[in-house]
């Protein structure tokens, strides 16, 4: 499959996986394992552990700020979704 990204969602990957350059890549190119494991990553959460230690720390940024990753990875996530059937479903016209 040829996969085409749009420009947004380049720029979101590029900037959200500038520590991982090989899954960035494989995001980018359309791998479908790594859009997977995107997936799976996106739906861990935070732990009522991590929630408890966090507040016992008077840490509760630490807890907001995973939260807002785990947000914006499921955003990805979700994008890269369309991108991926949009490819697919123009690809088999």
């Amino acid at each position: 499959m040829n996969f085409s990204i749009s420009t947004g969602l380049k720029a979101e990957i590029e900037k959200y996986f500038t520590g991982d350059t090989d899954l960035k890549n494989k995001l980018l190119s359309g791998d479908a394992e790594a859009i997977k494991k995107v997936g799976i990553k996106s739906k861990i959460g935070v732990s009522p552990e991590d929630i408890v230690k966090a507040y016992e720390q008077k840490d509760m940024e630490a807890i907001y700020k995973r939260a807002k990753k785990i947000m914006k990875l499921k955003e990805i996530y979700e994008k890269l979704c369309k991108e991926y059937t949009t490819n697919y479903l123009d690809e088999e016209r």
